[in-house]
């Protein structure tokens, strides 16, 4: 499997980005944001990292910069990592999805009434065939 991610409104009463992959895909997206975290970069583009649906497009990028609100072309959504708090609590609730065989966890996005879903094990790709 791959990384998935697409845009799902009114997913189960939210609007949702859902990433989703194995837990091996997991744990990769988790090496990636945390040397994104100790990195001098002040945005990581995480949709590049994955497959996008392209019938339910989204873009996703995660900031250490609390004043930037919005994307370089005003679209997408953005995963703020603002303090080190806030980023000891991403790789809190990353890293345990990296190991289950199942699981997801929510994340806030910033300026936005959709909420992030990263998942492990739970949509496969006959899932995104049918759905995405």
């Amino acid at each position: 499997m791959t990384l998935r991610l697409g845009f799902f409104s009114d997913f189960e009463g939210e609007d949702t980005v859902l990433l989703a992959g194995s837990t091996s895909d997991i744990s990769g997206l988790c090496s990636t944001i945390h040397g994104f975290l100790l990195s001098d970069e002040s945005v990581l583009a995480v949709h590049e990292l994955t497959c996008v649906s392209p019938s339910r497009p989204a873009a996703i990028y995660l900031t250490k910069n609390s004043d930037e609100a919005t994307t370089e072309e005003g679209k997408g959504f953005v995963w703020a990592c603002a303090t080190p708090e806030a980023a000891l609590a991403v790789e809190e609730k990353l890293i345990p999805l990296a190991t289950a065989n199942v699981g997801h966890q929510y994340f806030e996005l910033a300026n936005s009434g959709a909420q992030l879903m990263v998942s492990a094990g739970e949509y496969e790709d006959e899932w995104w065939k049918s759905n995405a």
